[in-house]
């Protein structure tokens, strides 16, 4: 008989053909649908007892922990030899072959199927020199699997990647997957498609032709529309699609790499999406899902990037996940994180709107870190943290309360987290309440009015002289939510800080300043003098655009008066003056 087991082991190194690898179903008592490959890359392997009729095998790898297969011949049998065994059963008999394999905290004999021993060498003293077996087994599902060791049978070549179209070769997505193989793409034309759709596990790219306007897949209530859960690599994923209703509008899940989830809108589902392990979602809108718990935006670990979710119930929320990283995006939501003992919940450069904006639990052994994001409380705290580790960090966010709530509650005092150079906003002035450290608090933040473009069309970018341009730390963030690099010096003080918030405002974006007729950012006495000569009609205003930052063709004293100011004071202040009196006149 011959055992393998998959455990910790010391390293030793072996020939390149050395691996296991399964392709399961997700009803599978062990492997529960998971997909992965093992190999010298990533494991290691080591014989530890070797005879005739049994050798054992030893890998490490703790991400998937303890793995065990064996195979053995019948037991009136010499021992194993190049050829196929069938029937088995879970341990072998004077006439049967037997088959077991256990991991992933389960174990089961086998109900069924078959392996074949493609090659065995052993030496006299009975070391096993190279093995390899291909094997199917059935316990509630069934799972194919290979195992190589110092195997000299090389591996298939895989057949070319195909592009699979629906319509014109499948009537609907689901037959399409039917006929796949891993690699291949599923390019779908324009209509509405009937889920569920599954990927039953294969590594499969489902995009369309023309857009999510175009191309839309229903679910119905107690459906996972879009299922791309049982693990996929960086070519796995879906692209360009409405995907409406269901209970999940899609879930995705990263296996030996990368899936992405990016472009689609994702329409009345209870539950957006559930993205984990590496999977990626990017440039998704979500909007119009409610759920309970697990919240109406995204579920779940992963990478959430660049998307928008509007008018759902919790935005973003995590419950015991992994490392999660949450950049880029747009959270309109009752609630916009709410996150539950993460390993790590890393946000950064993001907007929210909410009634309530991050409600964050650390666990013992993880962390919080939220840099560069923008939080809009409408009516209850801006951030509620429960901090149980010495590193968790809050810097250059703004947090603003619009209602009566405090903007920061603090629920743990053993703690208190590192919060740093925030702009902590408050309509009411209470900014500060549980076991929060007020004195710490403080001298560590700063409370002005934020100076947001124009907070009431939800601008919640940084105008001309807000307090938050060139007032924050140095940390590892190095672009804003639009991708304009950190730091700028949107002061004009020759020295670039980053800015607090999720925007990095750009001095070019504030409009050319007045009287500076060559563009380079200060204004001279002689530029004054032909801002003047422009004003009075004795140049014309082409001599100087600058002179008329308004562009009405005329130069009103107004924008002299700016003009001084710029040649007294340098253009930033001007340009601070030139919003200040904006606003005025807006409102």
């Amino acid at each position: 008989m011959i055992t393998v087991w998959l455990l910790a082991s010391p390293c030793h190194v072996l020939a390149q053909l050395t691996y296991v690898e399964l392709v399961s179903e997700p009803f599978h008592g062990v492997a529960v649908g998971l997909r992965w490959r093992f190999d010298l890359g990533n494991s290691q392997f080591e014989v530890t007892r070797s005879t005739p009729g049994a050798v054992e095998i030893m890998r490490t790898g703790a991400s998937f922990g303890a793995w065990t297969f064996s195979f053995g011949a019948p037991t009136r049998s010499s021992g194993l030899e190049v050829g196929v065994y069938e029937p088995v059963r879970g341990f072998p008999s004077a006439s049967i072959p037997g088959l077991t394999m256990g991991g992933n905290g389960r174990g089961c004999t086998t109900q069924g199927d078959f392996f074949e021993v493609l090659e065995i060498e052993q030496a006299e003293d009975g070391t096993l020199e190279a093995f390899a077996v291909d094997f199917e087994h059935v316990c509630g599902g069934r799972v194919v699997g290979k195992l190589r060791y110092n195997s000299s049978i090389p591996d298939p070549t895989p057949a070319p990647a195909r592009d699979l179209l629906v319509p014109a070769e499948y009537a609907t997505i689901q037959d399409a997957i039917a006929d796949a193989s891993d690699g291949d793409r599923i390019v779908v034309g324009p209509g509405t498609y009937q889920g569920p759709i599954d990927s039953g596990g294969l590594f499969v790219r489902i995009v369309s032709e023309r857009g999510p306007d175009a191309t839309t897949i229903v679910g119905q209530p107690g459906d996972i529309t879009v299922n791309l859960s049982r693990g996929g690599n960086s070519e796995t994923g879906i692209e360009g699609f409405t995907i409406l209703g269901g209970d999940d509008g899609l879930r995705i899940s990263g296996g030996t790499g990368t899936p992405t989830a990016s472009n689609n809108v994702i329409i009345g589902s209870r539950l957006g999406m559930f993205v984990t392990g590496r999977a990626v979602a990017r440039g998704n809108v979500i909007r119009d899902c409610f759920t309970g718990a697990r919240g109406g935006g995204v579920s779940g670990d992963g990478g959430i990037f660049e998307n928008r979710f509007e008018d759902v119930q919790i935005g973003l929320s995590f419950n015991a996940a992994g490392q999660t990283r949450i950049e880029g995006n747009t959270v309109i939501a009752a609630v916009g994180i709410r996150s539950s003992n993460a390993t790590l919940l890393d946000a950064r450069n993001n907007l929210f709107i909410t009634s309530l904006g991050i409600e964050a639990t650390a666990p013992s052994s993880g962390g919080i870190r939220l840099l560069h994001n923008t939080v809009i409380a409408e009516s209850s705290h801006a951030v509620e943290l429960f901090s149980r580790n010495t590193d968790d960090l809050v810097a250059n966010n703004i947090f603003w309360s619009r209602g009566r709530d405090q903007t920061l509650h603090c629920r743990n005092a053993d703690y208190q987290i590192a919060t740093l150079m925030n702009n902590f906003v408050s309509d009411s002035e209470r900014y500060f309440s549980g076991q929060c450290d007020t004195a710490a608090l403080s001298a560590a933040n700063f409370f002005d009015a934020p100076g947001f473009v124009d907070p009431a069309s939800s601008d919640y970018r940084l105008a001309a002289g807000s307090p938050n341009i060139d007032r924050g730390g140095l940390f590892d963030v190095v672009d804003d939510f639009e991708g304009d690099p950190r730091p700028l010096d949107g002061d004009g003080d020759d020295v670039a800080l980053p800015d607090i918030g999720y925007d990095e405002a750009d001095p070019e974006t504030f409009g050319p300043c007045a009287g500076d007729c060559n563009g380079d950012g200060r204004v001279t006495v002689s530029e004054l003098v032909l801002a003047v000569l422009v004003g009075l009609g004795e140049r014309d205003v082409a001599h100087c655009q600058a002179a008329d930052p308004d562009g009405d063709g005329t130069v009103a004293i107004d924008e002299l008066i700016l003009a001084v100011r710029a040649t007294l004071d340098g253009c930033f202040n001007a340009l601070v003056a030139r919003e200040q009196s904006g606003s005025r006149d807006r409102s």
